[in-house]
């Protein structure tokens, strides 16, 4: 029998020459008389074994080891994230302060870099006493588009000083367009600009520019059949112009004009104008609009009046609208004066007064209720090949716009 003993603290049965049990390293055994008896061996279950096992991770020697190795592992990432944590915030403060700084530097709290060099104090004088128009050029007069598709450049050129507004009368988008997307160019004293002119369909058609007291006008002609107009030299100029027995003066506005500004002034022209041939120009009321000789027209006073065109003893005529009070303010005015739709489209026909508000309590009125429909301001199509005056009624005051209604 060979001489074993027990371990006080684990249960370990270990030889009786060792100093101290080989698992725990406790020196304490169990009684002499215990270690002495002989050891029955018998083979230990599954369950046992797990449950040794089980005890030994909880106690002995080396459980004080695994704690603490424990307790270090704890520490160590609660030292980790501590410190991920304090980082995070010193990185997000700096962003802070960067971001603050620029948004200070960029609105102006500090002076940048820049203003600690010390530059000498520099004085720019512009001169803008000469703020009005001095002169309206056209690189061209008359342009000749002989094909569909086909562009041309026009140059509109001003003193480079103005500053007044040039107006432009746009030519019959249907014939021509025109189109500037460029910046202005400047040159010496001049400032220009350029606009592109595109044919789309066979015709004749004006660009007409004003600015301040001057204006031009550039006359376009689309397609091999419309050329521009040339006098005869092989005639006698002693002798009368005689017209075409079908002729009738055209004007180059098609629809009635309103002026909106006293002193306001566009040009007025006769398109199809005989070489030679002179035309008449009358205002009915001279105190809504005058029309000088060559058929500048310009707005006096409010109200509405006819413009007259005589050539050759044919006639025609244009209705001119200066929705002001004699001291030039804009009153209560239509949105809309002169306006061509179509049957069964809609457009919305409102009274506005000198703000830009809308005013409610109006009558509207319709020469021909055959012809369009209205319902609080929405104006229909309703018969084509017709036309119809719509009068607004507010205060004693009637305003009128004309509706066309096509097919």
């Amino acid at each position: 029998m060979e001489n074993k003993v027990v371990c006080y603290y684990c249960g370990t049965i270990y030889d009786a020459d060792a100093e101290k049990c080989p698992l725990c390293g406790g020196t304490v055994r169990a009684k002499e008389e215990e270690s002495l008896q002989p050891i029955q061996r018998r083979r230990i279950t599954d369950q046992e074994r797990r449950e040794r096992r089980r005890s030994s991770s909880q106690g002995g020697k080396f459980a004080s080891g695994n704690k603490k190795r424990t307790e270090t592992t704890e520490d160590k990432e609660k030292k980790t994230t501590k410190s991920m944590l304090i980082a995070a915030l010193v990185m997000l403060s700096l962003a802070v302060i960067s971001v603050t700084w620029f948004i200070g530097d960029m609105i102006g709290w500090w002076g940048g870099f820049e203003d600690a060099v010390e530059r000498p104090n520099e004085s720019v004088e512009i001169d803008f006493s000469n703020e009005k128009c001095q002169y309206l050029s056209l690189s061209e007069k008359t342009i000749q588009l002989e094909n569909i598709g086909q562009s041309a450049e026009l140059k509109i050129s001003v003193n480079v000083e103005c500053r007044e507004e040039i107006r432009i009368t746009f030519p019959d988008a249907a014939i021509v367009t025109a189109v500037s997307d460029q910046p202005s160019q400047v040159e010496d004293d001049t400032k220009s600009d350029i606009w592109l002119l595109t044919a789309v369909s066979e015709g004749k058609a004006q660009m007409v520019f004003a600015c301040g007291e001057f204006h031009e006008v550039c006359d376009i002609y689309v397609g091999k059949q419309a050329q521009p107009t040339q006098p005869d030299v092989t005639e006698d100029p002693t002798e009368p112009i005689v017209p075409d027995e079908d002729f009738e003066p055209v004007l180059n506005f098609t629809e009635d004009i309103s002026l909106y500004q006293k002193g306001e002034s566009v040009p007025l022209r006769v398109m199809n104008l005989p070489a030679g041939a002179t035309v008449t120009w009358k205002s009915a009321d001279e105190t809504v609009a005058k029309v000088d000789e060559n058929g500048i027209l310009t707005a006096v006073g409010g109200g509405t009046t006819t413009i007259t065109a005589e050539v050759f003893g044919k006639s025609t005529e244009i209705m001119v609208r200066c929705p002001f009070d004699q001291s030039g303010n804009i009153g209560a005015h239509l949105e809309y004066t002169d306006v061509t739709i179509r049957v069964g489209e809609s457009y919305y026909l409102y009274l506005y007064d000198s703000e830009g508000y809308r005013i409610t309590d109006v009558v509207y009125e319709v020469s021909d209720d055959g012809v369009v429909s209205i319902e609080d301001g929405k104006v229909t199509g309703v018969t084509g090949g017709d036309y119809v005056v719509i009068t607004v009624k507010y205060n004693n005051e009637e305003f009128e716009c004309i509706v066309r209604v096509r097919w």
